[in-house]
This record gives C-alpha cells, sequence and structure tokens, in this order.
C-alpha cells in the first residue's frame, strides 16, 4: 500500500499500520462482488453506471463513487469502487461524487474479471507504446 497516495488525508490521525489495519477491517465489512451479483450485476455485462451505484448504495446504505478505465476497444471498464469514511474512520459516510472518470457520454460501463481488465488495459498500453514509437520512425515495441 502506498501512503503516497491511499491515507495521505488522515496522517495526521492514523499511522500507515492503523491505517491499513482500518481499511481491512472496514472492507470485511461489505462483500461488493456479492452486492452486485445480488443486483443481477455480473462479469461481462456493460451496465448503467446509475444502477451500478444503486446497487451498491443498496447494498451497502452508502453512496459510493466508481471509476472506470477506457479499454484499447474505446468500452469504458468498471475499474474501482469507493465507500467514503468519516475523518475518524469509525463508520462509512456517502461520497460526495457519483462518477470518477466514468464517460459522460455513455453512462456504462463493462463488469470484467480482474483477469479480462488486466488484459484489456494491458492491450490498451501497449498499443499507444508501439503509436508512440511509430511516430518517433521507430518500430520498436516495448513493454
Amino acid at each position: 500500500m502506498s501512503t503516497k497516495k491511499h491515507g495521505s488525508c488522515c496522517l495526521s490521525k492514523f499511522s500507515p499500520k492503523e491505517y491499513f489495519d482500518l481499511a481491512i477491517r472496514l472492507r470485511k465489512k461489505y462483500d461488493l462482488l456479492g452486492i452486485l451479483k445480488a443486483a443481477g450485476i455480473l462479469p461481462g455485462g456493460k451496465y448503467k453506471t446509475a444502477n451500478i451505484i444503486k446497487a451498491l448504495r443498496t447494498g451497502t446504505k452508502w453512496t459510493p463513487d466508481i471509476q472506470c478505465k477506457r479499454d484499447s476497444k474505446g468500452d469504458d471498464l468498471l475499474f474501482q469502487i469507493y465507500l467514503c469514511v468519516q475523518a475518524d474512520g469509525k463508520e462509512f459516510q456517502h461520497c460526495k461524487g457519483a462518477e470518477r472518470s466514468c464517460s459522460s457520454s455513455t453512462k456504462e460501463a463493462k463488469f470484467v474479471s480482474a483477469e479480462s481488465m488486466t488484459e484489456s488495459l494491458f492491450e490498451k498500453e501497449n498499443a499507444a507504446t508501439e503509436l508512440e514509437h511509430e511516430d518517433a520512425g521507430s518500430s520498436i515495441f516495448e513493454l
């Protein structure tokens, strides 16, 4: 876990170990995949982001944030689910925003397995790297 990104907002309240322990404890409160499955949101499908948020809000009683990543085919993939926590770390709270980086034009996201997401994002990264090298007059392909 990187404390430069995760937990940096509360370093004055928690040590990195305390923050990590808190994150583990809070993570165990909700089975987010089970909540999505119960709502009929399954890996392999494409869903309205509003329905993903509604399912998570129904299952947790808290409004989440979601983050999408665009794959090499131009599809938005559900990338992360955020449950916001009160400053004291004792309980969840509603998140301020409804979506992070999900397409505003379609408002839909594919829900894929971690393996599929890794492959899709890896393909996009490799395509971008290859294009950068072609633009520079080189056909070298880097990983």
